[in-house]
């Protein structure tokens, strides 16, 4: 009776269909036509897909997971952030720009079937602004806002700026010390976690493509918008919705480049949080006029940082001229300590702790090594670059005591001064170069000088 009953349960299972997550592949095959139908009726940028989102929740879940509550006076905390002065865009922008292309925005993730996009989004912000401005890639925690913010309330929405306070307040920890959980019912363990990064503040940028343009040169940008759940299917192309209808929910997202040249008038380019099986690989193309309020609530986090200011080629060094050059840096909090990260400085030349390269080089080379500069914060800010410096042949070269400006110190210079001093013979070009013992005489003790330093290992001559 046992097997008999086992074996029956199995055939009632094999039975139902197949769900992925809460929703069947066929109603998620019926919303995708209907997409799909909507796009052409439209004739809209973008195609839809058989996406995660449409295969593993159902329109219901969906709406719940999305997870942005604006509260109703936020335009007025928002505005708190704007700059004092309206920014001023100085210089040109580009027709596009991405952070990926530079390799500065971490992995995609997913928030799950928890509403909790605000923390991705503002994580994700944090992640890519401390990769650009510290350049230290971290993996950071959400599920530490989920339970020490937003415990017990986390997942059914909340807005940006409650994560920033905390980042700014009292930091971030790396994910494995709190792994995300999609629940805001894990009690907070913050205090058992390192503090890996933390934020000196954030700058609410208005809803202007060419204001959130400059702000993204800085930093990848979080925004929000209204989701229509046309949205859920997006599989590649520009987005923007003209569908009519109520949005379901708000949403929040990185912006993290622009394309000026796509899509009849461009679009933004942008980080979401609901994996890399939704979208493009992750992410989506939202055009600049979508009709989704996208764009609201913007800002961009900053945090202690410092920068090399100097050109990646360095000025060039001679084997005849001393050599000094002083690095530069800004942010962060002084006094700076410069270090060589990786060698290859050409030989003749030192880095002093305050940045200063001196020395003379001892032959024409061309050099290539990397720069660190830290700051005095604790953990300290630090910056690291590449730099090329090339050493000429820039002889021949004349020194003190070289007076027959043959790259050599011997005994025709002793002869030539003896000639210039007692017998009327040419005179040192520069004079001072004769002078060897710096007593701003030319004469028999310049002469003693030059061959106690040749032939009796006496002191190297020091001309005026």
């Amino acid at each position: 009776m046992r097997f008999l009953s086992i074996t029956a349960l199995l055939i009632i299972l094999l039975s139902v269909p197949i769900l992925a997550g809460q929703q069947t592949r066929e109603a998620a095959e019926r919303e995708l036509a209907e997409i799909q139908k909507m796009i052409e009726e439209y004739d809209l940028d973008w195609e839809a897909g058989l996406t995660s989102r449409l295969l593993d929740y159902t329109p219901e879940e969906r709406r719940q997971a999305t997870g942005l509550v604006l509260p109703e006076n936020w335009r007025e905390i928002w505005a708190k952030h704007l700059p004092e002065k309206p920014m001023e865009i100085t210089r040109d922008l580009p027709a596009a720009f991405d952070w990926l292309d530079s390799n500065k925005v971490t992995g995609i993730r997913s928030q799950g079937s928890c509403g909790s996009c605000w923390i991705f989004a503002s994580v994700a912000a944090l992640e890519a602004t401390f990769w650009i401005y510290r350049q230290e890639v971290h993996d950071l925690s959400e599920q530490q806002i989920l339970s020490c913010v937003s415990q017990g309330w986390g997942c059914e929405g909340g807005w940006m700026e409650e994560a920033y306070e905390h980042f700014r307040d009292y930091g971030s920890i790396l994910e494995p010390c709190m792994p995300y959980e999609a629940d805001d019912g894990v009690p907070c363990t913050e205090d058992e976690c390192e503090v890996i990064a933390n934020i000196t503040g954030w700058v609410s940028i208005p809803n202007d493509v060419e204001q959130i343009k400059a702000a993204v040169m800085e930093a990848p940008v979080v925004v929000a918008f209204d989701v229509y759940s046309d949205f859920d299917g997006y599989w590649g192309g520009c987005y923007s919705h003209l569908g009519g209808g109520e949005p379901e929910a708000g949403h929040a997202v990185l912006i993290v480049g622009w394309d000026d040249d796509i899509c009849n008038g461009g679009a933004w380019h942008v980080k979401n949080s609901w994996g890399d099986m939704w979208g493009e690989n992750g992410y989506f193309w939202m055009k600049y006029e979508s009709n989704c309020n996208f764009g609201d609530a913007a800002a961009r986090l900053e945090v202690n940082h410092v920068k090399i200011l100097d050109e990646t080629r360095l000025p060039d060094a001679g084997i005849c001229n001393e050599y000094e050059y002083q690095m530069t840096v800004e942010g962060g909090n002084p006094p700076y300590e410069w270090s060589l990260a990786i060698a290859g400085i050409p030989e003749g030349l030192e880095l002093e702790p305050s940045g200063l390269i001196h020395g003379q080089a001892l032959y024409p080379s061309s050099n290539y090594f990397s720069l660190q500069v830290k700051d005095s914060s604790e953990p300290p800010a630090q910056w690291t670059k590449f730099f090329a410096m090339y050493v000429i042949d820039d002889s021949p070269c004349q020194y003190c005591g070289d007076v027959e400006f043959d790259n050599a110190i011997n005994v025709l210079d002793v002869v030539f001064i003896i000639n210039y001093a007692y017998k009327g013979g040419t005179a040192p070009d520069p004079p001072e170069f004769a002078d060897v013992n710096s007593d701003t005489n030319i004469n028999i003790l310049d002469i003693v000088y030059l061959i106690n330093y040749i032939y009796k290992s006496g002191p190297e001559p020091e001309c005026p």
